[in-house]
């Protein structure tokens, strides 16, 4: 997997509630008390040590993981993930359900909750701008005897449009390779988790904190957005996948490497 990520972390030492959050500033530490779940859950992030960035960001990207499970993918003695998962729960980042097997001890499986969630930024400001500039420009008699939802992916599919055409000199002559991680590129910079990876038959992009998925009522499928707006920069065919993220919200689509459009057609 590729993830690139803008996140910032700075030290951090947890305190009995009410606890008393340290960040280093110049001259020293500056300390701030607050009640765990009545903080920001982005300014939680921002200051947890890469640990605890890491089992959010496996818990969102799997949709769960058990301690063992998380113990395994991190690399980390099962006691340290324990501690790490508690002072998660504390902060209303994560939560637990007992999930019992036929045979041995009944284990506890993790979830990241809405406020886990919303540690992940979406960019619902910049969505908004974009939507209400395409509003104003868009010929109102397009609109006329829409409902709003038909409105709203008008608007959307110009938008699509418009931001691949701004976007496009940064993926020309660029290889199939280079286009995608491009791609994933500006779609870490629109939502700030997304990712690729080489599949057999060519690439998989997974965007799995997308702002347009909602918007378009597309809570339980890829959006039209990303089809649109993917397929016009990778100039190659690609297939939405939503069925095969595992229960996990995202939006995911196969690139198949074949020949682009242009040469397909001619």
């Amino acid at each position: 997997m590729h993830l690139s990520s803008n996140l910032r972390f700075f030290p951090y030492r947890a305190k009995k509630s009410p606890r008393v959050d340290q960040h280093w500033c110049r001259g020293g530490y500056n300390e701030v008390v607050t009640h765990p779940r009545d903080r920001d859950p982005e300014a939680i992030l921002a200051v947890i040590p890469n640990t605890k960035t890491q089992i959010l960001t496996h818990l969102k990207r799997m949709g769960g993981a058990s301690v063992d499970e998380l113990a395994s993918a991190l690399q980390l003695a099962s006691m340290t993930v324990r501690q790490h998962l508690s002072n998660l729960d504390r902060d209303g980042l994560v939560d637990c359900s007992e999930v019992r097997r036929s045979t041995g001890r009944p284990y506890l499986y993790y979830r990241i909750t809405e406020k886990g969630e919303q540690a992940f930024p979406r960019r619902y400001d910049r969505l908004a701008t974009l939507l209400l500039q395409e509003f104003c420009e868009i010929n109102p008699y397009l609109l006329v005897g829409l409902s709003s939802a038909q409105r709203t992916r008008v608007a959307m599919s110009r938008l699509a449009d418009r931001l691949a055409h701004g976007y496009a000199p940064r993926v020309r002559g660029r290889t199939l390779a280079e286009r995608v991680e491009i791609v994933t590129e500006i779609l870490q910079q629109e939502s700030g988790f997304a990712e690729w990876r080489r599949t057999d038959n060519g690439y998989e992009i997974r965007d799995l904190n997308c702002p347009y998925r909602r918007v378009t009522g597309c809570d339980d499928q890829a959006c039209d957005w990303h089809r649109q707006f993917i397929a016009q920069l990778l100039d190659c065919e690609i297939e939405p996948a939503p069925d095969a993220c595992n229960g996990v919200e995202c939006c995911r689509y196969v690139v198949l490497d074949r020949a682009p459009f242009a040469e397909a057609a001619s």
